[in-house]
C-alpha cells in the first residue's frame, strides 16, 4: 500500500478532535434547548394556574350557557297573559291567569309578580289592550317598588308595549301595576289574549354595568 493510500485511511488526530468537539457542542445545545422548553412549559402552567384563581376569586367561573350563574333552575323564563276583562285601578297589580311557561318558577299566579330565582340580566315585555271609551290606559312595569317602564293607550281597541333590560339580583321582583291614579279595562277573551306579561334571564350581570352593584350585583 502506497503511502497516500495509508494517509488517507487514516485520521488526521486533530480532526478527531474537531469532530468530537462539534458533537459536544451539539449535544449542549439540545440539552439547552430542552431546558429552555421546560422553563417555557412551566412559565405557562403558572400564569395559567393564576388566571384560574383570578377567575375563581372573581366569581366568575363560566359554564354552558344554560348553566351560566342559574343555579339547579337553568332556563329561567316565563310568559303570561289575559284571558278576561279586567278593571285595573289604585296602583293594582295585574295578575295574569294564562301561563303559557314558567321555567324557573318565577312567575306567581297568586301575587301577579315575578321573583328573580338567580341574580343576573333580564329582559321584560309588556303588552295591553285597552278596552275603554274616551279613557286612558296606562300601566307600569314595577321592580320592586320602583317603575322601570310605561305602556299607555287612549279610547277603545288601542294597544301598546314596551320592552326593557334590567339586572336583578336574586329574590328581586317584577310586576305590572296601574298608573297611581287611574282607573280603566283591559281587554281579554279566552281566545283573544292581547294584554301580556313576558320576561327571561340573558346572563351575567357585566362588571361595567353603572347600574350593577359591587361584583356585578344588581340593586
Amino acid at each position: 500500500m502506497s503511502f497516500e493510500n495509508r494517509h488517507k485511511n487514516q485520521s488526521h488526530p486533530l480532526q478527531s478532535f474537531i469532530n468530537i468537539a462539534t458533537a459536544s457542542t451539539h449535544s449542549t445545545k439540545l440539552c439547552a434547548i430542552r431546558e429552555n422548553l421546560k422553563v417555557q412549559r412551566m412559565a405557562y402552567l403558572e400564569c395559567l394556574l393564576f388566571v384560574v384563581g383570578l377567575t375563581i376569586c372573581s366569581g366568575r367561573v363560566t359554564g354552558p350557557p344554560q348553566n351560566d350563574r342559574s343555579g339547579k333552575h337553568g332556563t329561567i323564563a316565563f310568559s303570561v297573559g289575559l284571558t278576561s276583562t279586567l278593571h285595573m285601578s289604585y296602583s293594582e297589580t295585574i295578575i295574569y291567569d294564562k301561563v303559557f311557561s314558567n321555567f324557573g318558577d318565577g312567575y306567581s299566579v297568586d301575587t301577579g309578580e315575578f321573583t328573580a330565582p338567580d341574580t343576573g340580566v333580564y329582559v321584560f315585555h309588556a303588552h295591553a289592550y285597552n278596552s275603554n271609551q274616551d279613557r286612558a290606559m296606562w300601566i307600569e312595569l314595577i321592580k320592586n317598588i320602583d317603575s322601570l317602564v310605561s305602556v299607555s293607550g287612549y279610547n277603545s281597541h288601542s294597544t301598546a308595549g314596551n320592552t326593557v333590560i334590567v339586572s336583578l339580583h336574586k329574590g328581586e321582583t317584577v310586576a305590572v301595576r296601574a298608573r297611581p291614579g287611574q282607573e280603566f279595562t283591559l281587554f281579554g277573551k279566552s281566545d283573544q289574549v292581547y294584554t301580556t306579561f313576558s320576561g327571561y334571564r340573558i346572563g351575567e350581570i357585566p362588571y361595567s354595568d353603572p347600574a350593577a352593584g359591587f361584583l356585578g350585583v344588581g340593586r
